[in-house]
């Protein structure tokens, strides 16, 4: 025998009770989760918001910022591999909907760092008057930075390490970027 007694007439209506509580739970948590799931969208775009400065309601529309992709190639051949692959890395970047622009470091005037220590006395300057001031206003300005060098002689170009050299007036300003290097060989 139970612990509950025969003929107790109140037991289905007992589990009638209980069941219609559980109904009323579970649509109370509907409710909840319905109301969580839209104050979660709202989190998600006030957050998008404080980082882009646009705040939208749209669904579905994600809100990605155009990148600036600045691609330094060290290629001595307009046309060889290195270069060729460059086109092809530019190309992808703007089908992405990207912003892309390709320096041939070989078309541009950049000296040797002299170890002058000018930059450590006037921090972000340098002594120099060549092309490097403007590569390196593009590449504060740029969110990803490619370094695309053949190889020669089993390290990079010359013309990158020359460039890398002169990094040294302003490198701890080069922060919140992506960066890559792409070695050609052969």
């Amino acid at each position: 025998m139970s612990d509950l007694q025969e003929g107790d007439a109140t037991i289905p209506a007992r589990l009638q009770l209980l069941k219609e509580q559980r109904e009323a739970l579970l649509e109370q948590r509907a409710k909840i989760d319905s109301t969580l799931e839209r104050l979660n969208y709202k989190i998600g775009r006030y957050e998008i918001a404080v980082d882009t400065g646009i705040l939208t309601w749209e669904k579905g529309a994600e809100l990605t910022m155009a990148k600036n992709v600045l691609i330094l190639s060290s290629s001595l051949r307009k046309g060889g591999n290195s270069d060729l692959l460059c086109d092809e890395f530019v190309k992808g970047v703007r089908e992405s909907g990207h912003n892309a622009e390709k320096i041939f470091l070989k078309d541009k005037s950049i000296n040797y760092c002299t170890g002058c220590g000018y930059c450590f006395e006037r921090i972000g300057n340098c002594s120099q008057k060549d092309d490097m001031a403007d590569i390196r206003d593009k590449m504060l300005s740029a969110d990803v930075i490619v370094f695309a060098t053949p190889v020669y002689f089993y390290t990079m170009a010359g013309q990158m390490k020359t460039l890398i050299d002169r990094c040294c007036f302003f490198y701890t300003e080069l922060t919140d970027k992506d960066f890559l290097l792409y070695y050609d060989c052969g």
